[in-house]
């Protein structure tokens, strides 16, 4: 006969859950998302919403010369750039804008493990910038850390092809200020928060290239989205 505690070893965090949902008292993961909830808005309170405009004109001032805006990000920061490279095409259509040429460094999966593969992880952003960045082109890059060794890399390379660099980061550093023209830094480690706040100025930044009017799902116009 087994002698052991037959309690031993099982996870009750299930049942504490399921209890704290039938009670009163809010569950502790509710708890947590009013947390984040009030953790969000407080950043959002801090942005300097100049440096969004300062963004914004460095959108509609390379589209409207006719070059290119490149866009990179890493991990979560990535799904960020293809979106507001997404967004940015949208944008510039409804507001009657000139076509825009917009490029997401991350959306090639073949590009970005080719040159992982033959150059190293470091290179898979700067490389692209070398190969196709023009003088007059802007470099957008999202990025929590603001650390990234292809992110630094990528900076350098916009250097010498004289681009213009812009980007939002959860904290900034001496690199970063001394090399980019816009920098909206969030002052914000936390990933989770970084990467909300990022999604949300991409959104702004559509918005305000609509000339402040909002995307809205009208099916009756056509749209859908």
């Amino acid at each position: 006969m087994n002698s052991q505690n037959p309690n031993k070893n099982v996870n009750t965090a299930p049942a504490v859950l399921a209890a704290s949902d039938h009670g009163n008292e809010p569950s502790r993961s509710a708890a947590i998302a009013q947390k984040y909830s009030l953790e969000l808005s407080e950043i959002l309170k801090t942005i300097d919403f100049r440096k969004i405009g300062a963004f914004v004109d460095k959108i509609r001032g390379t589209i409207m010369r006719g070059h290119t805006i490149h866009i990179l990000g890493n991990g979560g920061s990535a799904c960020i750039a293809s979106h507001i490279a997404c967004d940015i095409v949208g944008a510039c259509s409804r507001a009657n804008f000139p076509a825009a040429k917009v490029r997401c460094l991350t959306d090639s999966t073949s590009i970005v493990t080719a040159l992982a593969n033959d150059f190293g992880y470091e290179d898979i952003f700067s490389r692209q910038i070398s190969m196709f960045g023009e003088q007059g082109d802007l470099l957008i890059f999202f990025s929590v850390s603001g650390r990234s060794p292809n992110l630094l890399r990528s900076i350098e390379e916009a250097q010498k092809l004289d681009l213009f660099v812009a980007g939002v980061v959860g904290k900034s550093n001496e690199e970063l200020e001394r090399n980019c023209d816009v920098i909206v830094d969030l002052q914000n480690s936390d990933y989770g928060l970084v990467e909300d706040v990022s999604s949300t100025i991409a959104h702004v930044i559509a918005r305000s290239i609509n000339n402040g009017a909002p995307w809205l799902c009208v099916h009756e116009e056509g749209y859908d989205v």
